[in-house]
């Protein structure tokens, strides 16, 4: 916890535990992280929009940035939806076939997502769609 925080929390009488879901509410408000504001505050990457961004195009979805930087798939999802994102992932038309065969010869939805760059749902839905 930043000295500030710690101060501030004595001067209110708060705990540690108390002061850093304060500071971690207050953290959730605000809306337009700067990437050296998020640096600063020792928040997760994820509350920079830009980062966030750069990194969804870069990676090209949630599941890769999961794999890439340990964050949970469900809160990438909850902040890109904050930052106006539209999730659903960009499936091309050739990754229906390949997920198909990568089915039919025993790899499971998890290694065909991986190996696909997907989520294991979404490889699932590829397989079983007509």
């Amino acid at each position: 916890m930043h000295t500030r925080n710690a101060r501030v929390g004595r001067v209110l009488g708060l705990t540690p535990q108390e002061t850093q879901a304060v500071r971690r509410h207050q953290n959730d408000l605000k809306q337009n992280w700067t990437e050296a504001e998020v640096q600063a505050e020792g928040l997760p990457r994820y509350y920079a929009r830009d980062w966030f961004i750069r990194e969804l195009n870069r990676l090209g979805c949630l599941a890769a940035m999961e794999v890439e930087y340990g964050y949970s798939n469900q809160v990438l999802s909850k902040w890109g939806t904050r930052h106006g994102l539209s999730l659903r992932p960009r499936i091309e038309p050739g990754l229906r076939p390949e997920a198909r065969a990568l089915r039919a010869a025993g790899h499971s939805y998890v290694q065909i997502g991986a190996g696909l760059g997907i989520s294991a749902t979404t490889a699932q839905r590829l397989v079983k769609q007509d």
